[in-house]
């Protein structure tokens, strides 16, 4: 839902803001690229996370229901930890290979691309907003997740119609606009989530960003060798994500049980 009305607010910004700085046909392409290429690549880690931010909420009730607060921990940490590792590596895939990905996905068009480097910041923030919101909501803390969406929609409105009016931004302001309001959002949420269930993300996070630039590093030096010895570029760069993904997947794996989650665990 969260979605759908930033795509309404982002819409207005553009037509009705944006269009008087640069003209109305080059607001209409760029609307047409953050809606037909950047934000469907940057809701594909958000679908994908809903899994288990959506099967959290009767599993984290069934288990208060039972007073079991150890279950609604481990349910708590293994799905932050699996959400933070679907955010940061798409923010960082995104980011350091944007204009691979537009290249295989677009028939070799760049446009968007760097709008689509600015916004993979904003996958972290939102993967988590919606890990958060299911845990909030399994502990029976409904409002909280709400109050939380009405002031980072206030706050994308306000934003956009700032940003968006100066020119050092233009429609870069609309993707600052929601890189903030989401930060805004998942700060509120976690305070809570770390209020009720003492899970603090540092000690997470750094590991998994060290093993999503080591899956970067082993993308590029890979893609670069297929490159040198002739392999076609596209499939070079899949045959190198394929890769790149596996050794970070192994690697989270490893991290997971230094901190002592069952990522396998029902």
């Amino acid at each position: 839902m969260l979605v759908g009305i930033n795509k309404n607010i982002d819409s207005y910004a553009i037509m009705n803001i944006l269009s008087t700085k640069i003209g109305k046909n080059d607001a209409q392409k760029i609307y047409g690229s953050i809606a037909s290429k950047v934000d469907v690549l940057i809701v594909f880690p958000m679908a994908f996370n809903i899994t288990f931010s959506t099967a959290l909420i009767p599993n984290i009730s069934e288990a208060r229901k039972n007073s079991n607060y150890f279950t609604i921990k481990n349910l708590s940490k293994k799905s932050v930890f699996m959400s933070l590792v679907i955010g940061i590596g798409s923010t960082l895939g995104l980011y350091f290979f944007s204009e691979n990905i537009f290249s295989l996905l677009f028939n070799n068009s760049i446009d968007g691309q760097k709008l689509l480097k600015l916004a993979s910041f904003s996958i972290v923030f939102s993967v988590m907003i919606q890990t958060f919101s299911g845990i909030l909501q399994g502990l029976q803390r409904n409002k909280i997740p709400v109050i939380a969406s009405v002031i980072g929609t206030i706050s994308k409105v306000v934003l956009n119609l700032f940003l968006v009016k100066q020119d050092m931004f233009l429609e870069n302001g609309i993707i600052f606009s929601t890189i903030i309001s989401n930060f805004f959002m998942f700060s509120i949420l976690y305070y809570y989530v770390k209020k009720y269930l003492k899970i603090d993300l540092k000690k997470y996070s750094f590991a998994i960003f060290l093993a999503g630039m080591v899956m970067v590093l082993c993308i590029t030096i890979l893609n670069n060798l297929l490159r040198i010895i002739g392999i076609n570029n596209k499939v070079g760069f899949i045959f190198s994500i394929m890769i790149g993904g596996i050794i970070f997947i192994f690697q989270n794996i490893w991290i997971s049980k230094n901190f002592q989650i069952n990522l396998f665990e029902s």
